[in-house]
């Protein structure tokens, strides 16, 4: 497998396997404390596919770099409803946080099902803390957790992750919450995988889905490729 450095530095790297490409991802500088934003779009700008799910439109390179991500991330944070349409399950290499403002956290898996993962791994639920009671009601399983975010601002958000001692913050959102988290700079960097991208530079590869994330600026800190599937990480990142 060959790893195409296209810029800072233009280059290749042999990798054995995945596990190779997985750790790759994992080594990368991430400095903390700050949320990541992992998301992938096709070069159109397409966050889903037909059936409404990002895994319609990833590949198998775009799984590793996730993995490699989470591997060193303090926790995992997305919505009910992205968890819902994405059939989340409880991961093992770090707790997830998952976001609802009406507290409905039905139908996925990682807070239902007990073969959904390890029953060790946490699974916060945070809410409003007006729902905090009917919450921890209604959700009673042992790797459950449920939390407050008070008034559900982004500094509520921030703080309530920051008590749990989370320093790395990976976000795996939709475009809707990634844009809502982007337009109030709480997203510090950005990590795009861009997928059937043969041809194309990585700003013409990013450019569609960073005007649907709203972004009116970044910085490219990097850029690789395997095959036709681009990896983008980005800084200093203003949005609307």
């Amino acid at each position: 497998m060959k790893l195409v450095h296209l810029t800072p530095v233009p280059g290749e790297t042999e990798l054995a396997g995945f596990e190779d490409l997985r750790a790759y991802f994992a080594n990368r500088v991430w400095n903390a404390p700050s949320f990541l934003l992992n998301i992938v779009s096709t070069a159109g700008g397409a966050f889903v596919g037909a059936n409404g799910s990002s895994r319609d439109i990833s590949d198998e390179y775009d799984y590793q770099s996730l993995i490699g991500y989470r591997s060193v991330a303090d926790g995992i944070l997305t919505t009910a409803a992205t968890a819902r349409a994405e059939a989340y399950r409880r991961s093992k290499f770090a707790p997830l946080a998952l976001v609802s403002k009406s507290g409905d956290f039905s139908g996925i898996p990682a807070v239902e099902v007990d073969s959904a993962g390890p029953e060790t791994s946490k699974v916060y639920l945070l809410v409003r803390r007006g729902l905090v009671r009917r919450t921890r009601q209604r959700y009673q399983r042992p790797w459950i957790d449920v939390r407050s975010i008070g008034a559900g601002s982004p500094f509520g958000l921030s703080l309530r992750l920051t008590r749990l001692g989370w320093r790395r913050i990976l976000v795996e959102a939709g475009p809707t919450f990634a844009r809502w988290l982007l337009s109030r700079s709480v997203i510090r960097g950005l990590a795009l995988t861009i997928v059937r991208a043969d041809g194309l530079s990585p700003i013409d590869a990013a450019k569609a889905a960073m005007s649907g994330l709203g972004i009116t600026g970044a910085v490219l800190e990097s850029a690789d490729q395997v095959d036709g599937t681009m990896f983008t990480r980005w800084s200093e990142i203003s949005a609307r």
